[in-house]
């Protein structure tokens, strides 16, 4: 970590994390609990700054929680910090600003082509597990609520929404999970295949008129070839589905 007047120091388990502190995770994953009860799961090469924090045990409006996402990514489960006074929790990005209502969330910020490998452009990427979350720049504000995922291309870019959750939030099988994520990525998983089957249906309506409805792996494959869609045109979560 490195602290507001520029020494570093190395963080083990246990250490304590200061107001003004840039936590510097380089190739490593880190997990931070705050004493609101808060817990953030930084992913690797990520710089994480606590600008403010105060809690005393009390939602009395003293409470304050302000970061600062300089690089990389996390996931939290909000605490007691802006469950009552919503304007006390704040994460400042390059391209937005994220409050919360009593959330679970998660985010990632791709730059400079850090996730060229992962077919996404830059932008700041997002998704909610439970609760909601507002995020605002120049270019307006967007809620964002349950199993719903967003792209933030810059500074002066309204949310983008997104169909399916992008592979730079909660893919990583090696950051410890938060409490409840195994149950929450079977929704998100299930909720994922509910839009792609909905894609897919409008997909083949719109060639096949008289397509019933029906879901099966082999004939929407049969299909899809009649009506000359290569699956490397479909999204991915589409594709994913109808695949042999």
């Amino acid at each position: 970590a490195k602290a507001a007047d520029g020494k570093q120091r190395v963080l083990n388990r246990g250490s304590a994390v200061n107001k003004g502190d840039t936590i510097q995770t380089q190739g490593a994953r880190a997990q931070v609990r705050f004493t609101d009860g808060s817990l953030v799961a930084l992913r690797p090469n990520t710089e994480f700054k606590v600008e403010e924090y105060n809690f005393n045990g009390k939602q009395d409006g003293s409470e304050r929680g302000l970061y600062n996402l300089i690089k990389g990514g996390f996931r939290t489960i909000s605490g007691a910090i802006g469950k009552v006074n919503k304007s006390n929790y704040r994460v400042k990005t390059p391209v937005a600003t994220i409050g919360i209502r009593g959330t679970h969330y998660g985010v990632s910020l791709c730059s400079a082509g850090s996730c060229a490998d992962q077919g996404l452009a830059d932008g700041l990427y997002g998704g909610v597990v439970d609760g909601s979350i507002k995020t605002t720049n120049d270019g307006g504000s967007s809620i964002f609520n349950n199993d719903e995922y967003f792209l933030i291309t810059d500074l002066g870019s309204l949310a983008q929404t997104l169909l399916a959750p992008p592979g730079v939030i909660f893919d990583d099988p090696a950051s410890p999970k938060l409490p409840n994520e195994e149950k929450a990525g079977e929704k998100k998983k299930s909720e994922k295949t509910k839009r792609a089957e909905e894609i897919v249906k409008a997909i083949i309506k719109e060639k096949k008129p008289d397509f019933d409805g029906t879901l099966d792996g082999e004939q929407i494959r049969e299909i899809i070839k009649q009506i000359r869609i290569e699956i490397s045109e479909l999204p991915p979560e589409v594709a994913e589905i109808i695949q042999p």
